[in-house]
Formats: C-alpha cells, structure tokens, sequence
C-alpha cells in the first residue's frame, strides 16, 4: 500500500448526528455539547435525507459572541448569589442563552456547503478536499445519498500518525526545515488584557483559540472559541466577560473538561514531523505552537499539515 492509495478510515459506526433547518439555534447548541461534536449536516427529514448545508461551532460561535455585544439584554442573576450555584449549572444547562437563540431556525443563517465525498475515498482525496476548501470537516456518503460519517481534520491527522510508514523520509524532518505555519501573523493577547479582546481576534480573524501570553512573551495558555459555550451557559456572563485573559484561565481549570481547552500543545524546531504527528493525535488539539527560547513565535494548524500532505 502507497499514501496514494490508502483508504480513508471511518469512524466506529454510529448514526451521524443531524439537525433540521426548523432546529432553534439554542436546540443545535444542545446536540453539540451532548454528542461532544463541532458540526453537523443540516437535513430535512425524507428519503434519501435533503441536504441543506453544514452548521459548524464557529457560526454558532460568532452568534453568541454577537450576542454578548449588547450587555443589557443578559440577564444577570443577583450579585450576592453563591459562585456554587452560579457555577453548578454552566456548561451544560442552555436555558440562560440569550432569547432569541431560542427562535431563529438553524435554516436561516448561512450554512456551510455540502460538499460530500464517497465512502471508499482514498486519505488522499479527503485531504485536498480539506486543503483546497479549507473545510474542517467533509460528509462521506454512501451510495443511498445519506452521510455515514463526519471526516474532520483531525481524525485525519490521526490517521496519518499511524501511516508514517508510507512517508518515512517526511516523517523524519524536523520542523525547521518544513517551514509550516508560516508566512503569517501570530495573533496573541497579554495575561491582562480583558477576555473580551481575545474573542474579538477569534471573530475578526476567524481562528478559533488565541494564545495568552505573559512577561517576556511566555505562553501562559489559550482562549478557546468553545469557552463560548460555557459563558453562555452561565448565569453570571458579564462576570466572566469582565475578567482578564490570566482570571479567566484560572477560572476555568477549575472545571473537568473545560480547563483541558486552554492547555497548549507546543513544539521546538528540532523536533521532527513524525513527532508533531503523534502529540497532536493523542493530545486531541487542533493547533500547535512553535516556541523559540519558550516563547511562541509561529502556529501551526492542522490544515497546515494537510496541505503538506496534499502535494505529497
């Protein structure tokens, strides 16, 4: 077997998860959070299913951030409440999302195309489809027309740490001389600017965590545009919008699952790309950071890495 020629793994089999376009906004945040997902089609319900498009994290991200632009229309629970029982509830119970999120249809905001492969594709084929489209996730359909499974770029990520087998030579170069990441800005915010400047970059520059980093540039940790969720879930939002980028950190490592988020994956340019493959698989993050005498100078994504493998 070649890299050409190596098949697309599939996921365990399981019912991939759907939304209707009549789906409230605060119903898809629900199937997010409960099947642990970060997008998912969008289907009438009919045989074979009507696809309309895909929901992803980010747009339902950036609504919210939206949303929190108009601090008055937050409810705010009463000062003396206790943090306990502010904090018993977020992250998991929706009916603090700000109203409308209860009435506008998923239908009705843009959708990302559907743009199916095959089932059978080779590994190959779903990392242009990704490299070209810049898509974090591509729908496998069988011969029925209905999607079987959900490949993302991080499984596919995974796939290749197995597989450096097919590309030894590859997997053996050090990241010096892979040039990956770059050119480009790194966007990043300081221990005590406020959360709010982070989400900001997240929505501005559309990436999806923003690294904190402190005196003499050392990375403390990041924003993630999934703390979005959690903020939206808590009854005292402006509390948390308030904090700076080091309060809000160490807040949220108080909490199982969340805190996992703001941790880093970093790198050093001597370390090879068979070594980046394997920590970025197990450590399950979608970005990396190359640091220089501890502090990060470049970031490397996991399109990046696809679109090395697409010219391979």
């Amino acid at each position: 077997m070649s890299f050409e020629t190596a098949t697309l793994e599939h996921a365990a089999q399981r019912a991939v998860v759907c939304a209707k376009p009549s789906d409230s906004i605060r119903s898809v945040v629900e199937l997010f959070h409960r099947h642990s997902i970060l997008s998912c089609p969008v289907a009438e319900e009919s045989t074979p299913p009507k696809y309309h498009g895909l929901v992803d994290v980010m747009r339902v991200v950036d609504l919210m951030l939206q949303a929190f632009e108009h601090p008055a229309a937050i409810a705010e629970v009463d000062e003396d409440s206790i943090d306990d029982q502010i904090e018993a509830k977020a992250g998991a119970v929706f009916d603090a999302l700000p109203s409308e999120f209860a009435h506008q249809a998923v239908g009705d905001i843009d959708l990302l195309p559907f743009d199916p492969l095959p089932e059978g594709c080779t590994l190959k084929e779903a990392i242009c489809r990704m490299a070209d489209t810049k898509a974090k996730r591509v729908p496998i359909i069988n011969d029925a027309g209905v999607v079987v499974d959900m490949a993302s770029q991080s499984a596919i990520v995974r796939q290749l740490a197995k597989k450096t087998a097919l590309f030894p030579d590859l997997a053996a170069t050090p990241l010096k001389d892979l040039d990956l990441g770059a050119p480009r800005d790194l966007f990043s915010v300081t221990a005590e600017q406020p959360v709010t400047t982070a989400f900001d970059l997240i929505r501005t520059e559309k990436v999806s965590a923003i690294p904190v980093v402190a005196d003499g540039d050392q990375l403390l940790g990041e924003i993630d545009a999934r703390f979005v969720y959690y903020i939206s879930t808590a009854a005292n939002k402006m509390f948390l919008l308030n904090q700076t980028c080091r309060q809000f950190l160490v807040y949220m490592s108080k909490f199982p699952g969340w805190g996992s988020n703001a941790e880093v994956l970093t790198a050093e340019e001597t370390d090879t790309l068979g070594d980046l493959l394997g920590r970025v698989s197990t450590a399950h993050k979608r970005r990396v950071y190359l640091l220089n005498k501890g502090a990060p100078v470049r970031v490397i994504s996991l399109r990046d890495l696809l679109v090395l493998f697409e010219s391979l």
